[in-house]
C-alpha cells in the first residue's frame, strides 16, 4: 500500500524570546549592565557602536547567520544566550527539542510531495501484544515509513567517502586499529577508510582532500527534509510514550518480528536482555540490559532508523561500542530511557550524536552514569545530537567533542534539568603545544572546518543543582572558526575548571559565552579564559549573582588579543579576582600587532565588596593599554532602559545548508617531492619531525622556493 503526503509547514526560524515576558530567569544583561558597559566604553572614549569593528575578515562556506551577527554586534550574544535558556527551560517534549535544533541551525521546515510505502507489521504479532503497546508499535511504524522516504531524498548517495574523511580527521584511528576492525565487524565498508589511513601515515594526503570529501557530500544534503524526518519521528515517540504511561503493565515476555526496516522487539515487565540490533524496541518495565546499539541508527549498514523506548527500571546500556544509544549516522536514532539509576557506556558517535543525521538520548529522573569517548553526549556535524537528562545527580565522562559540541552545520546540545552533576572531559588526546594537557572541545563548544567552512552551535545547559565542570583545552562556552559556543547554568553553587581557550572564549572569528545566573561559583583556568577572545573573535563570561572566585593566568578575566572583543561581567556578590599576568589580565586590550586596529576588553563588577589581585579598588574605574577598562561600582537594578538589541531572533536569514562552489581549492602537489616530504614530516607527530625541521633549515636555499609555492596551504 502507498500513501501520498504533502508536507507544508510555516516559515519560522527562531522564535522571539518569551522569557522576557514570563521571567523564568533574569536577562543575561539587564539595563544596569548595559548602562555600565556604556560607562566603561565612555572611559575609552568609545560607545557600544564601536564594538562593531570588523571581525569577519575571512570568507568561509556554510557560515550561520548568527555566527556573523555576534561578531559584528557582540551585545546580541548574551541576548541569544537568554533566548536559548528560556526555550530550554520550557521544553517538555522530544518534538520541541527537534524543532529547537532545526531553528538554531536556521533551517526552514521541509516541503515535499512524494509517495512512500507503509511499513508492514505482522498482524498476529500485534494481536499478541497489550493493546497500548500494539498502538505504539503501529504509530512509530507509520511515522518511520514517512521518515524513511524523507531520508532517502535528504541524504547523499555516497556515504563512505564523507564518513571515512570524518572518521580519520576526528577520531585518531591511526592509534586505534581495533576500532576500525570492530566497524568492519558491524558491516561497515572500511576499504576507503583504510586507504586514507595508510596514505595519511605515509604523508600522502592532499591538503584539502578530507574537507572536500565532506563538503562535497554536504552539497547533496537536504537539511530541511532531514529535520522534517527527525521532527516526525520524535512526535510519534512523544505520542507513544504518553499513551504507554497511562497504563500499568505486569506481564513478563520478550517477543520479536521482522520488518523491512529491521526487527521490532517488545519486552515485558521482567528482566530482559537485548543483544540483537533492531528498528524498534519497546520495553514496558523491569531492570534490563542492552548489549546492542540501543537506538543507534547507521545508514552505512542499512539501518537508517532505530528507536528504543524503555519505560522504567534500573537499566544497563553497556554496549561500549560506537554508533550507540541515540546516534544518527546517515539516519535518525532515538533512545528514550525513562528509568532511574541507569548506566550508559559507549564509545564514539554515541549518546546523542549526529553525523549527516540526528541522534537523541533522553533519560529519566535518577542517578545516572553516562560514559563515552569522542563525538558524543550531544555532538553533531551536519545534523543534530541531543542528550536530554530529565533530572537527578548525573555523572558525565568523555574524552573529546562532547557535552554540547556543534561542528559544521551541526547543533550539539546537552540539556540537564536538575541535580548535582559532574561533567568531566579530557585525558586522552594530548595537546601538542601544552605538555600534560589534552584537547577537549566540549561543554558548549562550536567548531568550524578552518578555513573551508564555518561551524555550528554547541550548547551545554544545566537548569538546577550544584555542578562540577572539568575540561582542558577548548571548552566551557567557547568556539573556533565561525561558530557559537554556550555554557548556560541557571542555578546552584558551581565549580568550573579548564586550562586554555575556555570559560567564555572566542577563537578565530568565533563567539563563545559562559553565563551563570546564580550561586557562589568558582572559576579556575589558565590562558585565554574567563571572558577572553583571540583573533577577530568575541568572548564573554557573565555571572548574575553570588559570591564568586575567579583565578586565571594570562589573557584572562576580560582580556582580548588580535582584533577581538572580550568581557567579564559580574552583576552582584562579594567576588575575588586573581590574575597572574598583570600585563594581560583583568581588563586588558591589545594593539593588534601588525594589524591596523586593536582589541577592546572590559571587566565589570557591579555590586558587592570585591578583591582584585592587581590592586584595583572598589567603586573605581581603571584603564589598561589598548584598549582595556575595568569598572567596579554599585550599579543597582534600574538605571536606564535597555540598549537596543539591534537584532531579533526570529528574523535570521534562512541557512540553506549547501554551497554553490568551493571557496578554497588547493592545487594538488607531489607528496613525494623531497622538500614536500621534509615539510610534511616536520609538521607531523612522527619521531623524526625535529630532524626534518633541521634538514629544512640546512637546505633553506633549496627549500624556500618550494615553500613559497605552498603558502596557499
Amino acid at each position: 500500500m502507498t500513501h501520498t503526503i504533502r508536507i507544508v509547514v510555516a516559515l519560522c526560524l527562531l522564535t522571539s524570546c518569551p522569557s522576557l515576558l514570563r521571567g523564568e530567569t533574569p536577562p543575561a544583561l539587564d539595563s544596569a549592565d548595559e548602562h555600565a558597559i556604556e560607562l566603561a566604553l565612555r572611559a575609552l572614549k568609545m560607545a557600544p557602536s564601536d564594538l562593531s569593528f570588523m571581525k569577519t575578515n575571512v570568507e568561509s562556506e556554510l557560515v550561520l547567520h548568527k555566527a556573523s551577527v555576534f561578531l559584528q554586534q557582540p551585545l546580541t550574544l548574551p541576548a541569544y544566550g537568554q533566548s536559548v535558556m528560556s526555550h530550554l527551560q520550557s521544553v517538555s517534549s522530544l518534538t520541541a527539542l527537534a524543532r529547537f535544533s532545526r531553528e538554531q541551525l536556521e533551517i526552514l521546515p521541509g516541503y515535499s510531495d512524494f509517495t512512500f510505502a507503509s511499513i508492514s507489521v505482522d498482524p498476529e504479532f500485534l494481536n499478541g501484544l497489550p493493546p497500548p503497546v500494539a498502538r505504539a508499535v503501529r504509530k512509530i511504524a507509520d511515522a518511520a515509513a514517512l521518515s524513511k522516504a524523507l531520508l532517502a531524498q535528504a541524504l547523499p548517495a555516497d556515504k563512505n567517502a564523507p564518513f571515512a574523511a570524518f572518521a580519520v580527521d576526528t577520531l585518531e584511528l591511526d592509534k586505534d586499529k581495533p576500532e576500525v576492525d570492530s566497524w568492519e565487524g558491524l558491516g561497515i565498508d572500511t576499504h576507503r577508510l583504510r586507504d586514507i589511513l595508510k596514505r595519511s601515515d605515509d604523508l600522502e594526503l592532499q591538503d584539502d582532500e578530507l574537507a572536500s570529501d565532506i563538503l562535497n557530500a554536504s552539497d547533496k544534503l537536504d537539511s530541511s527534509l532531514l529535520f522534517t524526518a527527525f521532527e516526525n519521528l520524535n512526535a510519534a515517540v512523544d505520542s507513544a510514550i504518553a499513551d504507554l504511561r497511562t497504563n500499568t503493565f505486569t506481564e513478563e515476555f520478550q517477543v520479536e518480528t521482522d520488518t523491512p526496516l529491521g526487527k521490532i522487539i517488545v519486552g515485558g515487565a521482567g528482566h530482559n536482555v537485548y543483544s540483537n540490533e533492531a528498528f524498534l524496541i519497546i520495553d514496558i518495565g523491569g531492570d534490563d540490559t542492552y548489549l546492542n546499539s540501543a537506538g543507534g541508527a547507521n545508514g552505512l549498514v542499512g539501518r537508517p532508523i532505530s528507536i528504543v523506548i524503555d519505560l522504567g527500571g534500573n537499566d544497563q546500556f553497556v554496549s561500549k561500542q560506537s554508533f550507540s544509544q541515540g546516534s544518527g549516522v546517515f539516519g535518525i536514532g532515538i533512545l528514550a530511557a525513562l528509568g532511574s539509576n541507569c548506566t550508559f557506556q559507549a564509545k564514539n558517535l554515541s549518546q546523542g550524536a549526529g553525523f549527516f543525521g540526528c541522534g537523541l538520548l533522553m533519560t529519566g529522573q535518577g542517578r545516572q552514569t553516562v560514559e563515552a569517548d569522542t563525538f558524543c553526549q550531544g555532538a553533531a556535524k551536519f545534523g543534530a545530537g541531543i542528550l536530554w537528562q530529565r533530572g537527578g545527580d548525573t555523572t558525565y565522562k568523555a574524552a573529546e567533542m562532547a557535552q554540547g559540541f556543534g561542528g559544521t552545520s551541526g547543533l550539539g546540545l546537552l540539556l540537564d534539568e536538575s541535580g548535582d552533576d559532574s561533567y568531566v572531559v579530557g585525558g586522552k588526546y594530548p595537546c601538542g603545544w601544552l605538555p600534560k594537557h589534552f584537547f577537549t572541545l566540549s561543554q558548549g563548544f562550536g567548531y568550524g572546518m578552518r578555513p573551508f567552512a564555518g561551524g555550528g552551535v554547541g550548547i551545554l545547559c544545566d537548569l538546577k543543582g550544584n555542578d562540577h565542570y572539568v575540561a582542558d583545552v577548548y571548552g566551557q562556552g567557547a568556539s573556533y572558526w565561525y561558530s557559537v559556543g554556550l555554557l548556560l547554568d541557571a542555578g546552584g553553587n558551581d565549580t568550573y575548571g579548564a586550562y586554555q581557550y575556555c570559560q567564555g572564549a572566542g577563537i578565530h572569528l568565533s563567539s563563545g559565552a559562559l553565563i551563570d545566573w546564580s550561586g557562589d561559583d568558582t572559576y579556575t583556568a589558565g590562558h585565554i579564559c574567563q571572558g577572553a577572545a583571540h583573533d577577530y573573535a568575541v568572548g564573554m563570561l557573565i555571572d548574575r549573582a553570588g559570591n564568586d572566585k575567579y583565578s586565571g593566568d594570562t589573557t584572562a578575566q576580560g582580556a582580548a588579543i588580535n582584533n577581538s572583543f572580550a568581557m567579564l561581567l559580574d552583576h552582584a556578590g562579594n567576588d575575588s579576582y586573581t590574575g597572574i599576568d598583570t600585563n594581560q589580565s583583568q581588563a586588558t586590550g591589545h594593539d593588534g600587532g601588525k594589524r591596523e586596529y586593536g582589541s577592546i576588553a572590559l571587566l565589570l563588577d557591579l555590586g558587592g565588596q570585591d578583591h582584585f589581585s592587581q590592586g584595583q579598588t572598589n567603586n573605581a574605574v581603571w584603564l589598561k593599554p589598548l584598549y582595556g577598562t575595568g569598572l567596579d561600582c554599585e550599579a543597582g537594578t534600574n538605571v536606564v532602559s535597555a540598549l537596543p538589541r539591534r537584532v531579533e531572533f526570529n528574523n535570521f536569514t534562512a541557512f540553506t545548508g549547501t554551497s554553490q562552489k568551493r571557496l578554497y581549492t588547493i592545487d594538488p602537489v607531489d607528496p613525494h617531492h623531497p622538500i614536500e616530504q621534509l615539510l610534511r614530516r616536520a609538521n607531523s607527530d612522527k619521531p623524526d619531525a625535529a630532524a626534518a625541521t633541521a634538514e629544512l633549515k640546512k637546505r633553506r636555499a633549496e627549500a624556500l622556493p618550494w615553500l613559497i609555492t605552498r603558502l596557499d596551504s
